[in-house]
């Protein structure tokens, strides 16, 4: 989050002193992003928009352009913690949050995840300002309505500083988020324990000032809704099985620590305890005409394709020995270092399966909640919008909606790049390449590279000379296992949203459904495992 800390005389004088300077013209660029950083803080702690617009502005100026990459960091850092700053005052001028679209919190996510993605394992970040980044991004995360992202960026800052009190209180806030949108109501009581865990360690170590009474307020409320016996209970999360062989224990032990079983407990962390899919939809009332509950026959589909995409991805991932079927299968070193086996099929195929997972998630929106689009034109990213074109804005049947899961689900859609020009952005800083990789997956030819690629990627383009024309494209076989990984997340946090939204749109359906008469209800029972084949 932007800086809050209280202002004082002193960041009032700085600020005057910044504003009346000249600026950021003829500085090197590290003194530059500094400058623009200093004006940033100062700006975000005494609520100045002027200052942050004209922070920003500055950047601009600067560029990125022969920045190395510390700075290059600290300049996304900065820009994106401005934006972030903007929406604060935005929001705190007019507290209604119900809001779906705000171009400053797209902009912020951008630069902060490409300020996050700077470091690498030879030049990590600073410690410091890695933890700001995950911090801010935690932030805006949280304020979408994703607290599955914001849970894992708030661990990821533990992992760096576990002293760092904020990041535990807050990850507390966002625990307790997510149990009050849970429909199960066992897995409510735990995560609301994990919550007040976490919120009161982190006042301890301490917080802000002015963030300690808000912290204090949610451990008041978990404490009215769940029984001080089972908050401070020790809950057992560790003797629960995971499996019968080394091999299904070492593939569920893989799940749970990339946060990839349909558990919402998963997000608690490791735990063996949520090494199950039990994630599934809530009842639902439907017209009594309607002959089968089709909406959980849509949703047992996506889960069991989602199911073997992980595995798949798993197989692709870890088990990497030669394969019988690979024998015999006459291959020619055409000099490019390329990587042909079964286990980059099937990565490859976990790849097709999970965008494909993502576009059928918007078919069932567009059909529980009554979208007045032509099925031919719903996709993930065009569901949401008039006619499925983002420039004529949110659908009626959206705006205003008090349902932060699918508003999670929405925000989740901005990160998936697609070839048509009103959805070519997108808020995840490489969607246009992950899209680019899925097109020359289905339609043409993707070759992945043991190491880098040639050093023409579109060594096989087309004599227009065109890029967009070649006919094959090179890549690196980590960039893609990279990118194939992240897709399966995403898919895993776009059903557990859609999960949630259906439970969320049901309790409000219940609150104007007319108390007279009867419901019946149909008891569905459940597929034995035995019977999957």
């Amino acid at each position: 989050m932007a800086d809050r800390r209280l202002p004082s005389q002193a960041d009032r004088d700085r600020y005057e002193e910044i504003m009346a300077g000249p600026g950021v013209a003829g500085l090197p660029p590290h003194a530059a992003v500094r400058t623009a950083g200093q004006l940033i803080d100062v700006a975000c702690r005494l609520g100045e928009q002027e200052g942050l617009r004209r922070a920003i502005d500055w950047c601009a100026e600067i560029g990125t352009e022969g920045l190395p990459p510390a700075d290059l960091s600290r300049y996304h850092y900065c820009v994106g913690t401005a934006h972030q700053g903007l929406r604060d005052l935005r929001r705190h001028a007019s507290p209604d949050h119900g809001a779906w679209e705000d171009s400053d919190t797209e902009k912020a996510l951008v630069h902060l995840r490409t300020a996050v993605r700077g470091g690498t394992k030879a030049r990590p970040l600073p410690p410091t300002l890695e933890c700001r980044v995950l911090t801010n991004l935690s932030d805006l995360f949280l304020g979408v309505g994703q607290p599955i992202a914001a849970i894992e960026y708030l661990t990821k800052t533990l992992e760096s500083d576990p002293g760092f009190g904020m990041a535990l209180s807050n990850r507390g806030r966002a625990l307790w988020a997510y149990a009050r949108a849970d429909y199960d109501p066992g897995h409510s009581r735990l995560a609301a324990a994990y919550a007040r865990r976490d919120l009161l360690a982190g006042i301890a170590l301490g917080v802000e000032r002015q963030a300690a009474p808000v912290f204090r307020r949610l451990v008041d409320s978990i404490e009215r809704r769940v029984s001080l016996r089972f908050l401070c209970a020790d809950h057992d999360m560790e003797s629960f099985s995971l499996g019968d062989t080394a091999e299904e224990e070492a593939y569920r032990r893989w799940c749970l620590g990339h946060g990839l079983f349909l558990n919402t407990l998963n997000d608690l962390g490791p735990y063996p305890i949520a090494a199950r899919d039990i994630l599934h939809l809530p009842s639902i009332h439907a017209p009594i005409e309607e002959q089968r509950p089709r909406h959980h026959a849509m949703y047992n589909q996506m889960k069991q394709e989602f199911a073997s995409c992980r595995y798949l991805l798993y197989e692709g991932l870890c088990l990497k020995n030669p394969h019988f079927s690979d024998r015999d299968v006459l291959l020619y070193d055409a000099m490019d270092d390329a990587a042909l086996c079964l286990a980059l099929e099937k990565t490859r195929a976990a790849y097709r399966i999970a965008y494909s997972v993502l576009d059928k998630i918007a078919c069932f929106v567009h059909d529980y909640f009554g979208v007045t689009l032509t099925m031919r034109k719903v996709n993930f990213r065009t569901v949401w919008y008039v006619c499925g074109k983002r420039v004529r804005g949110l659908a009626p049947r959206f705006g205003g909606m008090r349902n932060w899961p699918l508003k999670a689900l929405f925000w989740l859609s901005k990160d998936i790049a697609a070839e048509d020009g009103d959805f070519a952005d997108a808020i995840e800083p490489d969607a246009s390449e992950t899209s680019r990789m899925r097109n020359y997956l289905e339609h043409r030819v993707l070759q992945l590279c043991h190491g880098f690629p040639p050093e023409s990627d579109d060594w096989g383009a087309a004599a227009s000379g065109d890029p967009s024309d070649a006919p094959m494209i090179a890549a690196s076989r980590a960039e893609f296992e990279g990118k194939a990984l992240r897709l399966a997340k995403t898919a895993r946090a776009a059903l557990v949203y859609l999960s949630l939204a259906v439970h969320a749109e049901e309790r409000q359906r219940r609150v104007g459904r007319s108390s007279a008469g009867v419901v019946p209800q149909i008891q569905l029972v459940t597929i034995a495992d035995d019977a999957k084949r």
